[in-house]
């Protein structure tokens, strides 16, 4: 079946399928083509910019949860991809990189309790057995620093960068993640 698009740039005849439903309408299908209708929706986006902040504000909010690990999955689906754009947000945002790996630098130091030389050959080890098994691993604080945690090899674990991404800096998330029983013995040159 051949329909005619009511647009009049375009008002070409073409197959039903090249229509989008709507119910509300008499057939039960768009007035426009596809392609007119995502013109027009464009379109309308870019000219009702702050009417919209509002609603997509309160629709985040009240479905945050769910907005959030659909952002996980497509970021881990689309690795390349989400790389490029944190790579562009980082060249368009250097005060704002530099100010967050201030702060991340100053929580640590502050964190960090004063280590013998074995205890930095335990955290040596662990970022070179996290570098050994590459970048879809993670060295991660089991105690997150943000929630008082200290940078210590006893409050670290080796997960994957998938669960370190989804855990964040919560407690309650249980991770199967690489525990190192250390045996200082082992260690002592």
């Amino acid at each position: 079946m051949w329909v005619k698009c009511v647009n009049k740039k375009c008002g070409g005849i073409k197959p039903l399928w090249a229509f989008n439903r709507n119910r509300s309408k008499k057939f039960g299908i768009s007035s426009q083509c596809r392609v007119c209708d995502n013109k027009a929706a464009k379109l309308w986006m870019a000219n009702n910019k702050e009417r919209r902040k509002p609603y997509r504000k309160s629709y985040y909010q009240k479905n945050k949860d769910r907005e959030l690990e659909m952002m996980r999955s497509w970021s881990f689906n689309n690795r390349e991809k989400s790389n490029k754009i944190k790579a562009k947000y980082k060249r368009c945002n250097l005060d704002k990189q530099a100010a967050l790996a201030a702060k991340y630098r100053f929580i640590k130091h502050k964190q960090t309790p004063l280590l013998n030389d074995l205890d930095i050959k335990k955290l040596d080890l662990l970022y070179k057995i996290s570098d050994y098994l590459g970048s879809y691993y993670h060295v991660d604080h089991i105690q997150p620093l943000s929630k008082g945690g200290m940078h210590h090899p006893y409050n670290l674990q080796i997960i994957t960068a998938k669960e370190n991404i989804i855990k964040k800096d919560r407690i309650d998330y249980d991770v199967q993640g690489i525990k190192i029983l250390w045996h200082d013995s082992h260690l002592k040159t």
